[in-house]
């Protein structure tokens, strides 16, 4: 096992997924060369947008990558991943995806009725 704690997590969620680490940086769209550096020196962390975008790929927080702990559910995973998402919208924006949730919810109330 390799002495990057960031590695071994991520080489546990690759065991799990029967993926590859050239697999992950496509899927991701992190650099391989980047990411390959964790995995050759032990004190190596990711950019916080390489974290975010293995998070987002790996479907797990970028807290776990980093900090590691309980592996969070996929859902936990995916509210983490939409807050931090919708931190970057507008007022605008964030108004007229609530309009198009709430229209989304009626229409599917309507349909199960």
């Amino acid at each position: 096992m390799n002495t990057n704690p960031i590695a071994n997590r991520l080489d546990e969620l690759l065991e799990q997924r029967n993926e590859t680490r050239r697999s992950m940086a496509l899927g991701s769209g992190v650099q391989y060369d980047r990411l390959n550096v964790l995995w050759r020196r032990p004190g190596a962390k990711p950019n916080a947008d390489d974290t975010a975008k293995l998070a987002r790929y790996l479907e797990t927080t970028a807290d776990w990558i980093l900090n590691g702990g309980d592996q969070p559910s996929t859902h936990a995973a995916l509210r983490a991943q939409a807050s931090e998402e919708l931190s970057l919208l507008s007022e605008a924006e964030l108004r007229a995806l609530l309009i198009g949730i709430q229209a989304r919810r009626v229409a599917s109330r309507a349909a199960n009725d």
